[in-house]
């Protein structure tokens, strides 16, 4: 059986040691009965019964009132951090928001002044900018023609090079023997 008593120095009751001590809590019998009644309640238990169960009440209403300031606590801190994000993503907003209008306005400035650059001398500019084209594009034209010209004049050279160091090598192989 196991000691319900709370006196560590007395054996259960169910112990051969101690068999002349049937009840020694006035709340919990030790033999076995199929039909329970309750707990046995005397005048001199009463006290001790009515203690236990307002130290039960207590705790319920202190674990009650502990587990609630742990709640609202993880509230509390979780609302600062949904809070911080708030104002995390509001500061991203705005910074994209702030970028986007300095672009739009940019690109307005710059048609304005392209407008007037049109207006005025929008046919010099076109003609520059054709010259320019044009000269870029003879330029290349002029690098690929100089490039495959020379590259046959480069595969021969290293052709030739290349069989006479062989023709070299044999000669001298020839020699030896």
């Amino acid at each position: 059986t196991v000691d319900c008593t709370g006196c560590p120095h007395f054996p259960p009751a169910s112990s051969p040691e101690l068999p002349a001590l049937p009840h020694l809590s006035p709340f919990l019998k030790y033999e076995f009965t199929t039909e329970f009644s309750g707990f046995r309640l005397t005048i001199a238990g009463r006290p001790k019964y009515l203690q236990f169960w307002a130290h039960q009440a207590q705790l319920r209403r202190h674990y009650g009132a502990r587990l609630m300031q742990n709640l609202r606590r993880k509230y509390l801190e979780r609302l600062l951090e949904l809070k911080q994000e708030r104002r995390e993503r509001w500061s991203d907003f705005k910074t994209l928001q702030l970028t986007r209008i300095q672009s739009v306005v940019r690109m307005f400035l710059v048609r304005r002044r392209l407008a007037r650059i049109r207006a005025y001398g929008g046919g010099i500019v076109k003609a520059a900018r054709d010259k320019l084209v044009h000269q870029n594009y003879l330029v290349a034209k002029k690098m690929r023609r100089y490039y495959l010209h020379h590259l046959k004049g480069r595969v021969f050279h290293w052709l030739h090079r290349h069989t006479m160091s062989s023709y070299v090598e044999l000669q001298r192989k020839a020699g030896e023997l």
